[in-house]
């Protein structure tokens, strides 16, 4: 009987234990939103190339290049078209065309590489600063010119020695390009000067005579021949 009593009270007690704990509800896991991380952008993607195809290279910029340009070589403005214009930044200030003789300042130089064809179908190619206002006529180095007969030579540099009165061995040779000319004039008519419209084979003649440069355009033979005069 007694054993029965100490059992009942041992029930009670656990049930009255079980009714004074806490029930549990079940945890809900909280929603992650999904972080989003850019993408790595390569570092080549965000860096300009040194050379880079234009154009924001202005009409009036053009223009004005293109009448320095006619100028120095001593044909009209009309005879040269602009082929094609590189945005640039030349390592040093020799424009990446460094001339003999000549020291540069070693700092980056933002401008163009411009590339005109006058009416024989020559290329130039001109470097420029930024602001067009320094520029050089880049041409190929001598050894990469075309080859040139002596006798054609020769008469290049005599007339030119005459003109600037130095000693034909003086004279030196810059460049040299072969060319067929549109007219009889060899693409440098004086003013009033009638030409035939006629196919000339012939020479196109970059010398140097006491610092200053000639170009001398002439036929295949050298007995026709023009010293191309700056353009007012």
């Amino acid at each position: 009987m007694k054993t029965y009593i100490r059992l009942l009270i041992l029930g009670l007690l656990l049930l009255a234990a079980c009714q004074s704990m806490p029930i549990a509800s079940p945890v809900t896991p909280p929603v992650l939103s999904p972080t989003i991380s850019p993408l790595p952008t390569s570092p080549a993607l965000g860096v300009s190339p040194i050379l880079s195809p234009l154009p924001p290279l202005g009409a009036s910029d053009a223009e004005m290049l293109q009448v320095q340009v006619a100028n120095e070589l001593g044909v009209s403005v009309a005879a040269l078209t602009l082929i094609e214009a590189l945005e640039v930044t030349w390592p040093s200030a020799a424009l990446g065309c460094p001339q003999p003789d000549m020291a540069y300042a070693d700092v980056l130089v933002p401008g163009w590489q411009v590339t005109f064809e006058d009416a024989a179908g020559l290329r130039y190619r001109v470097h420029t600063g930024h602001d067009m206002q320094q520029f050089v006529i880049c041409d190929p180095p001598v050894e990469d010119n075309a080859h040139v007969p002596a006798e054609v030579l020769g008469a290049a540099v005599r007339v030119v020695a005459e003109r600037s009165g130095v000693a034909a061995g003086s004279v030196v040779q810059r460049f040299a390009s072969q060319v067929e000319w549109p007219d009889s004039c060899l693409g440098c008519a004086a003013p009033g000067t009638a030409c035939a419209t006629v196919i000339t084979p012939g020479y196109r003649l970059v010398l140097e005579a006491d610092g200053r440069s000639y170009t001398v355009h002439t036929d295949a033979t050298g007995r026709n021949l023009v010293v191309c005069e700056r353009q007012p």
